[in-house]
C-alpha cells in the first residue's frame, strides 16, 4: 500500500509542479502589472474594455449601444465583468490579475507537449522556459495576448496531436481548440489550412 502511495505522489509532483509554477507567474506578472497605468496601449485596452463592459451588461459585442467590429470574444468576456465593478480600480487590478493567470497558463499545455517529447524533467524546463519572455508584460495589459498564448499553445499542441495519430476525436479537439483560439484573434485561423 505504501508503495502505491508513494506511486501516487511521484505522478501527481509534476502537476504540482506545473501549478506551483502557473501561481509564481501569475503572482509575478500580476506584481509588475499593478505598476502600470492602465489602459496603455491605447486604443486597444480601451475597446476590450469598453466591450467586455457591454458584454456583461447587455449581452452585446458593442461600446456603449453603439455597434463595433469584431475583435474578439473571449478577451473582452474575461476583462468584462471586472470592469463592472464599482470600483473602477478594483476591476482593473481583477482585470490585470485575471489576464495574469491567463498569460502563466500557457505552462500547462507546454508541458503536456514536452512531456510527450523529451519526458517530465525536460518538459518542466520548457514550461518554466514558456513563462520567462520578457514580452509576456503584455499579461498585465488588456489586450488579446495574455489569452492567446496559452490558447494558441493548446491548439498547437491538439494539431500536434492530431498529425501524430489522425482520428476523428483528435481532429474534433483541435477544432475545437482552434475555435477558442480564434475567438481570441482571427488570426489563429492560419492553423487551419
Amino acid at each position: 500500500m505504501s508503495l502505491r502511495v508513494a506511486g501516487d505522489r511521484i505522478a501527481s509532483a509534476p502537476a504540482v509542479a506545473v501549478a506551483v509554477l502557473v501561481l509564481l507567474s501569475t503572482a509575478f506578472r500580476f506584481g509588475v502589472a499593478l505598476t502600470f497605468d492602465v489602459p496603455w496601449i491605447a486604443p486597444d485596452e480601451m475597446l476590450y474594455g469598453l466591450v467586455g463592459e457591454s458584454v456583461w451588461q447587455t449581452g452585446e459585442l458593442s461600446i456603449r449601444g453603439m455597434a463595433t467590429p469584431y475583435y474578439s470574444l473571449l478577451t473582452p468576456a474575461l476583462v468584462g465583468l471586472p470592469l463592472t465593478l464599482d470600483d473602477r480600480g478594483t476591476g482593473v487590478a481583477i482585470a490585470q490579475l485575471l489576464q495574469a493567470l491567463a498569460m502563466s497558463l500557457a505552462a500547462v499545455p507546454v508541458y503536456l507537449w514536452g512531456k510527450r517529447l523529451a519526458g517530465r524533467r525536460w518538459a518542466l524546463v520548457a514550461a518554466v522556459l514558456a513563462v520567462l519572455p520578457p514580452a509576456l508584460w503584455y499579461g498585465g495589459l488588456l489586450m488579446t495576448e495574455a489569452l492567446f498564448y496559452p490558447a494558441i499553445a493548446a491548439a498547437l499542441l491538439a494539431l500536434a496531436r492530431t498529425l501524430e495519430t489522425p482520428s476523428l476525436e483528435r481532429q474534433g479537439m483541435f477544432l475545437l481548440a482552434l475555435s477558442v483560439a480564434a475567438a481570441v484573434r482571427l488570426q489563429a485561423l492560419i492553423l487551419l489550412p
